[in-house]
């Protein structure tokens, strides 16, 4: 079929393009290239091309709003730290995909810990996925992650600033997706995060006078303010779906594996109980996801879920809990 002009595709569905000038979510797609749309996902087609379309809902994009959004990158070109701060399902990820497969960036750093677009709930992580780049798409292993423990940072502000001081210390060039706690105390958060990676351009979308006062007066870099980029946002039951989605693209495949807490640092308080417990298993890189399948049995060894079979230097344990019994057949013998 011919797409043509600007359409949107809503997932699941699989694109295949066979000839034409397209781009997707800002960034050129070239002929025999196969995107993705995850579920409850949509993105922006523009150009004119040949393409085969499995699944999905085809639709019309607001031209307007396009336009709107392809300005906004504009006036961001030049800023090389750049940080998106907005209430859930404003358009913060559809912004940083923009950016980053339109060249302006050169990484996305994901500090959504509820739903992280390039790794796992309750991470952080900095990556450089294929272009273009498609939110909530099977991206590749990041190049770091860093453990929050939770799918909010509420209560973790410590170590939600840690893990993204660490990770913006590994790009010189990237777009921060934050997660949607975006007033009070969320927007002092999102203001601290901006100072601690040495932001040069803070992006607000879609905050009301109080947020916006907020960031305006703990900042001191630019402040560059949008309206809501997504028509709509996604209900509580939605979000948990797409979490869920998230969650099982990090359990497929994983194996047990057994580790000895004899002489391996452990980081965090320790559980009353610890099955379903998030974990991260940090080595030289960053820190690996993993779910606690068994407590410390009376040799001291604890079993864990995970894809990561590498040398593990650390154990830092979250506070979320994933329900193993709706990921059990997603294992690896």
């Amino acid at each position: 079929m011919k797409l043509s002009g600007c359409t949107t595709v809503r997932g699941p569905a699989m694109i295949a393009v066979r000839d034409g000038d397209l781009k997707l979510m800002g960034g050129p797609v070239t002929a025999g290239s196969s995107i993705t749309v995850p579920v409850g996902r949509a993105v922006i087609a523009e150009g004119d091309g040949e393409v085969e379309i499995s699944g999905g809902q085809l639709g019309q994009c607001d031209p307007e709003g396009l336009k709107a959004l392809e300005s906004l990158i504009d006036e961001l070109r030049g800023a090389r730290r750049v940080v998106l701060v907005g209430p859930t399902d404003s358009g913060k990820s559809t912004l940083a995909a923009y950016l980053y497969n339109s060249g302006a960036v050169n990484s996305i750093i994901s500090t959504d810990v509820g739903q992280n677009e390039v790794y796992c709930p309750g991470f952080e992580a900095l990556s450089m996925p294929p272009r273009p780049f498609t939110p909530g798409s099977s991206a590749p292993e990041p190049l770091s992650a860093c453990l929050v423990g939770d799918y909010t940072p509420r209560g973790l502000e410590a170590r939600y600033l840690a893990c993204a001081i660490r990770l913006s210390r590994l790009s010189g060039s990237f777009v921060v997706d934050t997660d949607g706690w975006a007033s009070g105390e969320g927007a002092e958060l999102k203001a601290a995060l901006a100072l601690a990676v040495g932001a040069d351009a803070v992006v607000a979308i879609g905050l009301d006078q109080g947020s916006l006062s907020i960031l305006r007066h703990e900042m001191a870099g630019p402040l560059v303010v949008a309206p809501r980029l997504a028509p709509a946002g996604k209900s509580q039951a939605e979000r948990r779906t797409n979490r869920d989605r998230l969650l099982a693209s990090c359990m497929m495949g994983s194996r047990r594996r057994v580790l000895s807490l004899d002489g391996l640092l452990v980081e965090g308080r320790e559980p009353e109980a610890w099955e379903g417990l998030l974990v991260g298993l940090r080595d030289a890189e960053g820190d690996h996801f993993a779910v606690v399948e068994r407590g410390p049995s009376r040799s001291g060894s604890i079993t864990v879920l995970t894809q990561y079979m590498g040398s593990v230097e650390l154990i830092r344990l979250g506070r979320a809990r994933v329900d193993l019994k709706a990921f059990g057949g997603l294992l690896q013998a």
